[in-house]
């Protein structure tokens, strides 16, 4: 009996509970809007009569006479909104990003400080401030129905690279091996606090293309600066064994440096190459018999065999090499099988221009003849091998004569291994004195004065007296010449008259 009552007694409960619920659907969307007819006093208050009857709890009751009666909460209609910006912190031109959400809201308006303008109900806008540095406060104002008005803001500081505490820092960079049985792989070690987007760069001095190192959002958290120093390492392998300059930089500020040496292996072969002007020179150890050493045109990949047969340690060059960036390899010859690489070098560069001058010593003149002094020669040394040549100029008006050195000289090198002696020979149309000159373009080199003597008679001739006998022996001749002798003969007689008396 008591379980059947309790039974009676939990339905009747549910059934209170199921007519009261529908009841207060009833009164919340069926009973007319209060802007339209309503019910009287009498009939609500008849209403919350019957809802207490069946012991509905007061709030329920309280909601259901609000309504019945046609008063409204405003909490449903006011608008709302929240906003979030991506990094509390930002340097000057460091860009973030805000983002807002809104409720119950049917216009919003973002004031980013100083711009602002009408966004959408929600959404996210990109931003970037300028100097001065300080805090800035972003505001989102939103407008309900009826007029209703909320609002929402957020914070973000703003630094300037030069406030103090704030600067970038990044250390000096060492370098060490970080194999135990290959000098040639290294790593590259600093300290930063650089949060910069463009990050810092390591050239390795091999002229491979340098690494970027950019800090992760982990440790920048977003900002400029990072809020502590980073180490940072980074590894590199070079194609060969030897001394390499690893600098650091910041854009094309160098930052700091340091020298690696890839030390290679007792026993190893090793390659090394230099220039200087056009001039490429090998230096290797430790080749095997049968070696060859190419240089290898890293632009066009052509291969230029420079020297064969090489064997232990030595140098070997290689001239007139154009610009350009190059590699020098070692191979051994093998009969019936394909060469092997023994050793490569790091690449090198030739600039295209030769570092020494040549050099032209002064120029000198000497006379080449026994007979006549106007057959002279000059002399200078030389080891310019330029196809424009070297001009002299012999002083009397006539073209200048070029001198160029010949390829058995100068081996097709701008500059000749040794010097050249050079003589080259001229004879003046008349006796005097002339200003021979050495050029190089227009450039003079060097110059020197030569006096072409005409013959003179002797101090103890006695002319008088040769005059009278060479008279006196051609005076029939000269009568006769007179008389009826053709023009000709009597000029050769008057002509070695003259001769014979010291006329010229």
């Amino acid at each position: 009996m008591i379980s059947q009552a309790l039974s009676l007694r939990s339905l009747q409960l549910q059934v209170k509970i199921c007519f009261v619920t529908l009841f207060a659907a009833a009164a919340l969307f069926a009973m007319p809007h209060p802007a339209q007819a309503a019910l009287n006093e009498t009939q609500i208050q008849a209403i919350i009569v019957l809802l207490q009857s069946f012991n509905v709890d007061a709030a329920t009751v309280n909601n259901v006479s609000d309504i019945l009666h046609g008063v409204t909460t405003n909490s449903s209609q006011t608008p709302t909104c929240t906003m979030s910006v991506s990094a509390s912190q930002v340097a000057v031109g460091q860009s973030f990003t805000v983002s807002w959400t809104t409720q119950n809201a049917t216009t919003a308006n973002l004031n980013l400080n100083p711009t602002f303008g009408a966004v959408s109900l929600q959404g996210y806008r990109t931003a970037t401030y300028g100097e001065p540095a300080g805090q800035k406060t972003l505001t989102l104002n939103v407008t309900g129905t009826g007029g209703s008005t909320g609002s929402c803001s957020a914070t973000v500081t703003v630094t300037s690279s030069s406030t103090t505490g704030d600067s970038l820092t990044t250390s000096a960079i060492t370098a060490s091996s970080n194999s135990s049985s290959d000098t040639r792989a290294v790593n590259a070690q600093f300290a930063t606090n650089d949060c910069s987007s463009a990050g810092l760069q390591i050239d390795w001095g091999d002229n491979s293309a340098r690494n970027t190192v950019v800090l992760g959002t982990n440790q920048c958290g977003g900002a400029a600066i990072a809020p502590s120093m980073v180490n940072v390492q980074n590894g590199h392998i070079y194609s060969a064994y030897g001394t390499y300059t690893i600098k650091l930089y910041k854009g094309s500020s160098l930052l700091s440096s340091v020298t690696y040496v890839a030390t290679a292996p007792a026993g190893y072969s090793t390659l090394t190459g230099s220039v200087s002007g056009t001039t490429v020179t090998a230096t290797y150890t430790n080749l095997p018999s049968n070696s060859y050493l190419e240089l290898i045109n890293q632009s066009s990949g052509t291969v230029t065999t420079v020297s064969t047969g090489l064997s232990g340690g030595g140098t070997a060059t290689k001239t007139s090499v154009a610009a350009g960036t190059y590699k020098l390899r070692v191979k051994q010859s093998i009969s019936g099988a394909v060469d092997p690489v023994i050793v490569e070098s790091s690449s090198v560069t030739v600039s295209g221009s030769d570092s020494a001058a040549p050099t032209t010593s002064s120029l000198t003149v000497e006379n080449n003849s026994s007979s006549n002094t106007r057959a002279v020669n000059a002399k200078f040394s030389t080891n310019d091998c330029s196809s424009a040549g070297l001009q002299i100029d012999w002083g009397d008006n006539s073209s200048r004569s070029t001198i160029i050195l010949g390829t058995n000289q100068c081996g097709g090198a701008a500059i000749a291994p040794s010097m050249v002696n050079v003589q080259n020979g001229y004879i003046y149309a008349a006796y005097g004195t002339y200003t021979i000159k050495l050029y190089k373009g227009s450039t003079l080199l060097s110059s020197v004065s030569y006096t072409a003597t005409a013959p003179q008679a002797s101090a103890s001739f006695d002319f008088l007296a040769a005059y009278s006998e060479s008279f006196n022996n051609n005076l029939a001749a000269v009568g006769i010449g007179i008389i009826d002798v053709p023009f000709t003969i009597l000029t050769d007689a008057l002509g070695d008259l003259f001769y014979s008396a010291g006329i010229y």
